[in-house]
């Protein structure tokens, strides 16, 4: 719940990257998922390394989140998204399709 609040402070959020890209590395499937959601709705790119590192996840929940994160940065995501499209998970696959097909590279 921490990282869902965090998310929905608006541009105040930039701070809680830090902390949020360290919760990425919890031994929890769901802290590590919702630290991603978070990091996407907060849509800064310097959140872009820590969640392409969460595309290499054991948990394929958690490179789904990173996936969707992904699209809410933009167009400093498209190398990540793209390198997801080779994921072993139908989902990662999608998440990424999807993401991509909706950044805005204007």
């Amino acid at each position: 719940y921490a990282a869902w609040a965090l998310s929905r402070i608006g541009p105040a959020a930039e701070a809680a990257i830090t902390a949020l890209t360290e919760a990425l590395k919890d031994e929890d499937m769901e802290v590590r998922g919702y630290a991603a959601w978070a990091l996407g709705r907060i849509g800064s790119p310097t959140a872009v390394p820590a969640l392409t590192e969460a595309l290499t996840d054991n948990d394929p929940r958690v490179r789904r989140y990173a996936a969707r994160a992904l699209e809410g940065i933009g167009p400093a995501a498209v190398p990540a998204l793209t390198q997801a499209l080779k994921d072993n998970d139908a989902g990662v696959r999608a998440y990424a399709a999807c993401a991509l097909g909706r950044i805005d590279d204007e």
